[in-house]
């Protein structure tokens, strides 16, 4: 049984495998052959595994995204980050993922309204929150400390709330 193994060069952290089953000069190479998808993978040769051994394959992605699933063509054969099967044919599996959104968001306040150009940013992402403040009103700074406004926060990793203060 013909397989390939790849290494992440955009979205995953590692890939571990564990497979008794595969010839001891081969026990760097996974069992799996990931299909290559452009700018995701790097794809080896294909290697050999034995009839029947059960492979266990393990993604684990880079911090920006989450895990969407093991596919073998168009098939989703699991939604776990940890996979194991039975190596029975060659076979092609692709780890796929998506990149991590964060909400953004504000709320009035006592002396005038706030704003953000964004509902969600993708991880990394960047957002302007704006305040206006009310006839008779200063904006003196955001609840994050900042006192620009316009405020531009950037590399978002996370839900991000921010209210004005006038």
């Amino acid at each position: 049984i013909l397989c390939s193994f790849t290494e992440s060069t955009n979205f995953l952290e590692s890939i571990s495998i564990e497979n008794p089953g595969i010839a001891s000069n081969l026990s760097k190479v996974p069992p799996v052959c990931p299909r290559p998808l452009p700018d995701i993978f790097a794809t080896g040769a294909p290697q050999a595994a034995t009839n029947g051994a059960n492979a266990i394959v393990v993604a684990t992605p880079k911090p920006a995204y989450n895990f969407a699933g093991w596919y073998n063509g168009t098939t989703k054969v699991s939604s776990n980050a940890s996979y194991t099967f039975a190596v029975t044919a060659n076979i092609s599996l692709t780890a796929k993922f998506t990149i991590k959104t964060f909400t953004t968001t504000t709320a009035n306040s006592t002396g005038g309204t706030a704003s953000v150009n964004k509902s969600s940013v993708e991880y990394g992402g960047s957002a302007i929150w704006t305040a206006t403040p009310s006839t008779g009103y200063n904006f003196s700074k955001w609840s994050n400390g900042s006192t620009i406004n316009p405020m531009t926060v950037s590399k978002i990793t996370a839900n991000t709330h921010i209210t004005p203060v006038f």
